[in-house]
């Protein structure tokens, strides 16, 4: 009779360790794809400022153009410009 609990011991502490496993691995890979997605937020993150910055040095040449002398003119695309910016970052908050 002994020898049988004894086996049911070792049965539920079996069970128990693998169980115990199962569950580490499962934390272990959700933390691997917290990560994933992260990194892939920040990789999005960091290319759309980079847009962006490049957007704004253009408005900048535009503005430093001997072509555009008149200041109406300047302001007519800086106005465009903000306009265009708001919009692109209402999309990327819906994003978000």
């Amino acid at each position: 009779m002994m020898k049988i609990n004894e086996l049911k011991d070792v049965i539920v502490e079996t069970l128990s360790q693998i169980d115990g496993q199962g569950r580490k691995e499962d934390e272990q890979e959700r933390e691997f794809q917290d990560r994933e997605m992260l990194s892939a937020s920040l990789i999005d993150e960091r290319e759309f400022l980079s847009m962006q910055r490049d957007k704004m040095l253009v408005l900048f040449e535009g503005l430093l153009s001997p072509e555009t002398k008149e200041i109406e003119q300047k302001l007519e695309l800086v106005l465009r410009y903000l306009q265009y910016q708001l919009s692109e970052i209402d999309k990327r908050l819906k994003e978000i």
